[in-house]
């Protein structure tokens, strides 16, 4: 204690005096009848260093307040709701429950998040650290709410085996060639195929696929959607009750019965957002008692980085794709978005057609993307994708060419495939996951 009070002398003595000299510092200090102070500056030269332990010390209660200091913003808020029974401003005793009970799940969903978090941070071959992460680990890989099918069998393959949480997914394409649609056509699948998904962060909420547009309104976005789920039918001969009957019946777009998965489009304009946005974008969206599940930017040039580039689109679409990748980790969800093959990729595509060459998609590389490397370098998987007619039937395909895969890959050297739309169609692919074969075609 008297040492405690000994360096508060000295900082007194360095910052409100303005006492630079060390020996004049110890002077100040040791200016009284206090022996113990002055038993304590004879040794002042072995404490007034941090030694190693004492860093390690402090950094672990920095950290420790950092990770947990959510405890500090729910204590307030509990002991609010408490003090509402003792002054009686409330109208039923319902109405604090039922408040308490929405706090408290945040708080325990918090809670788990944080431990998570925590148990994730470091790996050691030590007891108390090795069970504990290994266990993580495995019960995160094997958490079916974190891994995510497609309606198409082999690109589930080379995902291997699907969408998964915390990590960011990139699809490549020439201009106006489908990056919008299989984006769409994606929150689709996460609709149609994940409906045992159960959300992480508020076991009561709507699991919710969000998807953010700035390339369609959602006008465009929802009568392309119709035409996915809808086929044989155009939207504009119909009546407003006839596409909402569609929709819900054959396309089976309800939140009805098992299949809880909602989907949510929000458009944005050209650059509009940043990433920093995007946070508060999706907390609005689970004060409504919905919880993000997964994320799709549509698409990645067209939002900014939280972080500037100052004028030079290298790096922020670097910085965005660095931002998006956070994202993806720190909510625990997939983030899937697109870019467009740069001029050198569209000229090799072009060049291939007037050519008339088939599997165009082969001759592009990740070198193709825009101008930034740093995308391909961010993100955990990549892919290509070009939309080919099939010569022998005038049939239309989209070819994926996967470029890039940070994990561990369970793909048996599969990497390219073309997979057929619907019979007349560049707009709804066909989907096979649950057919005993495989539609697409190498």
């Amino acid at each position: 204690y008297d040492m405690i009070n000994f360096i508060k002398l000295m900082l007194q003595a360095r910052l409100e005096k303005g006492i630079s000299n060390p020996i004049l510092i110890v002077a100040h200090c040791t200016n009284g009848m206090n022996e113990s102070y002055k038993k304590i500056a004879s040794h002042v030269d072995e404490y007034i260093q941090i030694k190693e332990t004492e860093i390690r010390s402090i950094n672990k209660c920095v950290t420790d307040r950092l990770q947990y200091a959510f405890l500090v913003f729910y204590k307030d808020i509990l002991v609010e709701q408490f003090e509402r029974l003792d002054t009686g401003e409330f109208d039923t005793y319902e109405e604090v429950n039922s408040q308490l009970k929405d706090i408290i799940t945040h708080l325990t969903a918090d809670m788990r998040k944080a431990d998570t978090l925590v148990s994730l941070d470091t790996f050691s071959l030590s007891d108390d650290i090795f069970d504990s992460v290994v266990t993580d680990i495995v019960k995160r890989l094997k958490d079916k709410s974190r891994r995510f099918t497609t309606g198409i069998r082999m690109l589930n393959k080379i995902l291997s085996p699907g969408f998964m949480s915390g990590r960011l997914y990139m699809f490549l394409a020439r201009t106006a060639n489908f990056k919008s649609g299989i984006l769409l056509t994606i929150a689709k699948w996460f609709k149609y195929y994940n409906y045992d998904v159960q959300p992480k962060r508020n076991p009561n909420a709507i699991p919710t696929v969000l998807l953010l547009t700035t390339e369609n309104s959602v006008s465009e976005t929802v009568a392309r959607l119709f035409s996915m789920v809808v086929p044989g039918e155009n939207i504009e001969e119909l009546s407003p009750e006839e596409v909402i009957h569609q929709l819900k019946e054959v396309g089976k777009l309800t939140l009805t019965g098992e299949n809880n998965v909602d989907i949510v489009i929000k458009y944005y304009n050209d650059r509009e957002i940043d990433t920093n946005d995007i946070y508060g974008i999706i907390e609005d969206i689970e004060n409504e008692n919905r919880e993000v599940v997964a994320l799709i930017v549509d698409y990645i040039k067209r939002i900014r980085a939280a972080e500037s580039g100052r004028g030079d689109e290298r790096i922020e679409l670097k910085n965005c794709s660095n931002e998006l990748k956070s994202l993806a980790q720190n909510l625990d969800i997939p983030v899937i978005t697109a870019m467009q093959i740069n001029r050198a990729g569209n000229a090799t595509v072009e060049m291939g057609m007037t050519q008339s060459k088939e599997d165009l998609a082969r001759f592009i590389g990740a070198t193709n993307v825009a101008n930034c490397w740093d995308l391909i370098e961010n993100s955990d998987w990549v892919c290509i994708i070009n939309i080919e007619r099939r010569k022998d039937n005038d049939t239309y395909y989209l070819t994926f060419k996967r470029t890039k895969i940070r994990y561990a890959d369970h793909a048996d050297g599969q990497t390219y495939f073309n997979h057929p739309f619907a019979d007349g169609d560049k707009i709804r692919l066909v989907d096979d996951v649950y057919l005993s074969e495989s539609l697409s075609v190498e």
